[in-house]
């Protein structure tokens, strides 16, 4: 083979693998013309569509985020509020026993010329701690006169009373106390289990028993008036 007829071979390949490239860039052209086309060929009414059904996906999903992100918030809230609920709860707890004390104080001292002094100063010790804890909203369980609330309440007895209905509260052994809408402590009450069942008048039965005594006597009395006046005649 010469020199000039290997030239024109490779000249030939070159050529062929040159036209092969053109022929994929041309079904590449053709390709893109074709999905261009067909983007031309939608329904503008079915772009419309597609356009809106996308909107409202990514709107779902922005309002539940948003739904979310509210929903921690509020519960973010709840548990700082009830970390501190519990901590006040936990400190009061701890000088309620105190304030019994002074209870049971008050309630031992009977009042005179000669402790009256230290009474008053117990009282407004008293008066003080309770003002100092109601900026808390500690309050105290109202009780005496009250009917039995278990919710609020805790029975220590069931003792009759003739003054009293059934569940009524008639003596406090210890106050209890709220702490805004929650129970801080029960209080320890003695609660009626009713009047007590009526008895016969016992004076009466002996006023009675006694008369027939006496009239016995009298009859017997007046048979020995008349046996001693015969014996006499």
């Amino acid at each position: 083979m010469t020199v000039s007829e290997h030239e024109k071979n490779q000249e030939h390949e070159t050529t062929g693998v040159s036209m092969s490239e053109n022929d994929e860039n041309i079904e590449m052209v053709d390709d893109d013309q074709a999905m261009e086309a067909e983007v031309e060929v939608m329904d503008p009414q079915q772009q419309v569509a597609q356009l809106t059904e996308e909107m409202a996906r990514e709107r779902e999903k922005y309002l539940r985020a948003l739904a979310d992100l509210d929903n921690l918030r509020k519960r973010s809230r709840r548990d700082v509020e009830e970390a501190r609920v519990k901590g006040q709860m936990s400190v009061l707890e701890e000088l309620l026993p105190a304030l019994d004390s002074i209870d049971m104080a008050l309630k031992s001292i009977e009042p005179n010329d000669a402790n009256q002094a230290v009474y008053d100063g117990m009282l407004m010790v008293h008066k003080q701690f309770l003002t100092s804890m109601e900026r808390f909203h500690l309050k105290r369980v109202q009780s005496l006169g009250q009917k039995f609330d278990p919710s609020m309440h805790e029975a220590v007895s069931y003792v009759p009373s003739p003054d009293h209905d059934t569940g009524a509260i008639i003596d406090e052994m210890r106050s209890g106390y709220t702490l805004g809408e929650r129970l801080l402590r029960a209080a320890m009450v003695v609660v009626s289990s009713g009047r007590p069942p009526e008895t016969a008048d016992a004076t009466g039965q002996n006023v009675d028993g006694a008369g027939e005594v006496d009239a016995e006597r009298v009859q017997e009395t007046g048979e020995s008036a008349d046996t001693a006046s015969k014996d006499g005649n």
